[in-house]
């Protein structure tokens, strides 16, 4: 019989209580944790997020939050200097170079309302 030893007393062990034994494996036995690989975010992914954001802000001020009602204004400034500083980016001769031309049709703007609205003033009387 199982788990009875020769003088007949049983012997109380994992495999007679149906049970199974873990034993911890040591440290150096352990396999190194494998880094997960930053996934990588492209324009359309990030415009839902913050779409997602904007409109719960919406909901709450509609709420009656008024503190959300000023993170949107800010946000709207932010978003403001975001456009001049990206502008400012494109058409940098170091840079990708875009024309104004390119960057307001990108915008749906005119190609003078870009340059008055983003380009540098030392750029504006060259």
């Amino acid at each position: 019989m199982s788990g009875q030893s020769a003088g007949g007393m049983h012997v109380l062990s994992a495999a007679t209580l149906g049970c199974r034994l873990i034993v911890p494996r040591p440290l150096a036995a352990s396999k190194p944790r494998r880094r997960r690989r930053k996934r990588s975010y492209e324009c359309p992914d990030i415009t839902a997020f913050v779409g997602r954001q904007l409109r719960g802000l919406v909901r709450r001020a509609a709420g009656g939050d008024l503190e959300a009602m000023s993170a949107l204004k800010e946000i709207s400034r932010l978003t403001g200097v975001a456009l001049g500083d990206a502008a400012r980016a494109l058409n940098d001769p170091d840079g990708p170079a875009y024309s104004w031309e390119q960057i307001a049709a990108e915008y749906g703007s005119s190609k003078q309302n870009a340059i008055k609205r983003w380009a540098n003033t030392k750029e504006q009387t060259a």
